[in-house]
């Protein structure tokens, strides 16, 4: 059996803190399987100085209050024997902080170390900080004072450790933190922060914190390194390039930790600045790696006006309460007309009242913005001002020259609803093909074939030209395939569009629906449809499924176009319609409302408009309508010339009968009796739609591109060598039979004529010809001469007179033969 004894141990006292050498004596401790544990707590270190003499370290425990006396176990091949050791509270420092917490890594940082129960002697304090030793400069009972030494690795978050000579290490959980600081000459090897104009490399795994606003920096390159905005102060990057590579990172706070301070990148450059292959000029360019940006939350960037602000005023209202900060900066949105951009105004916070609702500002409104609600047909209209946070603390921007300064007023924007652009609110520019450097990636991408995501429920005011412009050519298809022809619907949802030159406008865009829109005080248009077809195609056949189909083709449904609001202090007259239908079939407006077109300078709903491709004498196409309502309208309608447009009332809330057409007189048309003027419109007449037009499309004989427009019993077939259907006029019964007759004409007569003729023509070489004249003849003198006539019988057959008409079809002139076939 092993001969093991403890004799003693000294000391036999310390600090909770642990880390306290102490030398136990006894017998025996030469052994291959040593241990030895204080307070049931194993050594942190274990010395065997000889057979007779071990030194042990003794480890933290948990700090009481009392003294706590323990065993001291040396346990020596499985034999144990005991002495005791005692934890004492007065001999047990504790650190509570430090500060700063963290300094650079070439050292030199002074440090103060708080806490309690320190010695008063300099002698027996030793301070560290990740193994390296920290100069002491003064000793107190309750702070010592030192200064770091070096580092000879890079960034490190390490425990202060102030170690009492006889009572051991304090206890302490506080951390100090070596860092490199962009401010410190250790961080660039002595030398001075990069100056104006460096090209600057972090690069080999290094971590540098930004703690100072940088000069204007040329170049940042962060190559598999890392730069962190420090998080205790205000900083500024100003810089031209930023390249980050090879696992390069740029944080400004993370997702966890947001930034809590004022952090700002400002990227420089100007119209001849050099642009970098690929990445161009005023960049920040990302190649394999990361950048981090978190700044504070914001629950409410932006709200509306509770109630109208007028000029001079220093205080505003706002609907809902905002959780923003005094001394913040705001933007108010103009509510005048398209072009009131200068209105949009800049203020900063200096009271916000115990409700969040009311705010003052630092100086007093030069415009009024308006904040007011306007019932019209039991719809309140919403006319509010967005009042929007400009302040915020991480903030990524480009440089403001003087010569932006000089040409263009800066206008302030970053929140969904648009207001006061110089031109577009909302502009979706879809190419039929990938531009730029993505034709490198995906050169068979066709943009404007993609099916349509989600547009609900967004505003747009007072912009200068368009609330939403669709253009050019948009066709949706399902797949998005550039070869796909299955067309799919756009659904245009819940847009609020006002004083802007025209509210929404769509160009070339098939199969889109604007639904649930509300559109008012626009000074030229509130809803136009230019073009349901791109220049390269004027009727694809795919397309005729969808003709006036609510769920899959072109239309406006359950909306409300509105003149004037009625909180102008000027009336609005739209300079052209609430609506502009068309250039091509195919669309359907239902349950729409017009209100509020009272002059006779406008009118609810207009012909097609289409500039650069025909302006005058063009002719439009079926548009169908159906629960349309009006009040306070003075002109429903207006029609510039014959077939300027077709407008069929489906159930009669058009123009007051149902199931007609609705056109401009041609001057032989508006003779028939069926015909009748129509109120409310301006050079319309209303006929039955037996008497209206009717459309054939792709008939078998005609060609296969090209529909076929029928008005009034004639067709037209706007191609060369494509014939057109077969068609008879029957009515009536009256049967007449001649043969072999003998008639006797006199000589100086007056003859009237009036003939009915139906011309049938196939493959143009076949002609029938039934005609019915009536003649009065007047004159004495008599002439004999013998005329023979033979007159084929003509069975169930009515004198009649019908009307041959010419509507112009829908390529451009150009492109029709000089005689179309008729």
């Amino acid at each position: 059996m092993h001969d093991l004894s403890v004799t003693n141990a000294t000391p036999s006292e310390g600090g909770y803190g642990g880390g306290l050498p102490v030398t136990i004596l006894g017998y025996g401790f030469n052994g291959t399987d040593v241990t030895v544990n204080i307070c049931n707590q194993s050594c942190l270190l274990v010395q065997i100085v000889s057979n007779v003499q071990l030194i042990c370290v003794t480890p933290e425990v948990s700090m009481a209050e009392v003294n706590s006396s323990c065993n001291l176990t040396v346990t020596v091949n499985g034999i144990s024997k005991n002495t005791l050791f005692t934890y004492k509270a007065n001999l047990t420092a504790i650190v509570t902080s430090v500060s700063p917490t963290r300094g650079g890594t070439g050292g030199g940082t002074r440090i103060t170390i708080n806490g309690n129960n320190f010695p008063t002697s300099a002698n027996v304090v030793t301070v560290t900080i990740a193994d390296s030793p920290c100069s002491l400069q003064t000793v107190t009972t309750t702070s010592i004072t030192c200064e770091t030494g070096s580092y000879q690795y890079r960034s490190v978050r390490a425990q202060v450790k102030v170690f009492i000579d006889g009572s051991g290490y304090a206890i302490s959980s506080v951390e100090f933190q070596y860092i490199d600081l962009w401010s410190s000459p250790w961080t660039w090897g002595g030398n001075e922060p990069p100056e104006a104009g460096t090209l600057v490399v972090i690069d080999n795994y290094v971590t540098i914190y930004l703690d100072i606003e940088t000069p204007i920096l040329k170049v940042l390159v962060i190559d598999n390194a890392t730069l962190i905005f420090d998080d205790s102060q205000d900083v500024a990057l100003n810089v031209e390039y930023i390249i980050i590579v090879n696992s390069g990172h740029l944080q400004v706070g993370t997702e966890s930790n947001p930034f809590q301070h004022r952090g700002i990148i400002t990227m420089y450059g100007h119209l001849r600045s050099i642009e970098l292959p690929i990445f161009g000029a005023k960049v920040l360019a990302l190649r394999e790696g990361t950048v981090d940006m978190h700044g504070m939350s914001t629950i409410q960037t932006w709200t509306q006006l509770g109630a109208t602000a007028n000029n001079g005023s220093t205080v505003i209202t706002l609907l809902q309460p905002i959780d923003w900060n005094v001394n913040s900066q705001i933007v108010i949105a103009t509510t005048s007309d398209r072009f009131s951009q200068k209105e949009n105004e800049i203020r900063r916070i200096v009271n916000i009242s115990s409700d969040r609702l009311t705010l003052t500002l630092d100086t007093p409104l030069k415009y009024t913005h308006l904040g007011a609600t306007q019932t019209l047909n039991s719809t309140t209209i919403e006319i509010r001002g967005e009042v929007g946070l400009l302040s915020h603390n991480v903030v990524f921007q480009g440089s403001i020259t003087e010569t932006w300064d000089e040409t263009i007023e800066e206008c302030p924007a970053g929140f969904n609803p648009v207001a006061g652009s110089t031109h577009y609110g909302y502009w979706y520019r879809l190419s039929n093909k990938t531009e730029g450097l993505s034709v490198l990636i995906n050169p068979n991408y066709c943009p404007n074939r993609q099916p349509f995501g989600r547009f609900y429920n967004n505003t747009v005011h007072s912009t200068g030209r368009f609330g939403v412009w669709i253009y050019p050519e948009y066709a949706p298809t399902i797949t998005g395939d550039c070869s796909d022809t299955q067309p799919s619907q756009a659904v245009f949802e819940g847009l609020i569009s006002w004083k802007n030159n025209k509210g929404i406008e769509l160009v070339m865009t098939r199969t889109t629906q604007i639904k649930n829109a509300i559109v008012f005080d626009n000074a030229d248009i509130g809803i136009a449809y230019v073009t349901a077809v791109g220049h390269q195609e004027t009727n694809p056949p795919y397309l005729r499924a969808t003709f006036y189909d609510i769920d899959s083709g072109s239309s406006v449904i359950d909306s409300i176009i509105i003149g004037d609001v009625g909180i102008s202090s000027t009336p609005i007259v739209p300079s052209t319609a609430g609506l502009v239908v068309m250039w091509d079939r195919g669309l359907r407006v239902h349950n729409v409302t017009f209100i509020n077109f009272p002059s006779n300078e406008t009118r609810a709903i207009f012909g097609p408009i289409i500039l650069g491709r025909c302006t005058d004498r063009c002719g439009g196409w079926l548009t169908k309508f159906s629960n349309i309502s009006f009040i306070n309208v003075s002109i429903r309608g207006k029609f510039r010339w014959e077939y300027d447009a077709l407008y069929h009332d489906e159930d009669g809330t058009l123009g007051g009968q149902s199931d007609s057409i609705i056109m401009a007189p041609d001057g032989i048309i508006n003779a028939s009796s069926t015909c009748t003027l129509v109120p409310n419109f301006e050079n319309a007449i209303q006929c039955p739609l037996s008497e209206g037009i009717c459309l054939v499309e792709n008939p078998s004989t005609a060609n296969t591109s090209i529909d076929i427009e029928i008005s009034f019993r004639v067709y037209i077939c706007p191609c060369y060598n494509c014939g057109c259907p077969t068609t008879t006029t029957t009515t009536a019964t009256t049967a007449t039979t001649t043969t072999e007759t003998t008639t006797t004409t006199t000589s100086a007569t007056t003859t009237t004529t009036t003939s009915a003729t139906t011309t049938t023509t196939t493959s143009a070489t076949t002609t029938t010809t039934t005609s019915a004249t009536t003649t009065t003849t007047t004159s004495a003198t008599t002439t004999t001469a013998t005329t023979t006539t033979t007159t084929t019988a003509t069975t169930n057959t009515e004198t009649t007179t019908t009307s041959t008409i010419y509507l112009p079809p829908v390529q451009p002139v150009d492109e029709l033969p000089s005689s179309p076939q008729l």
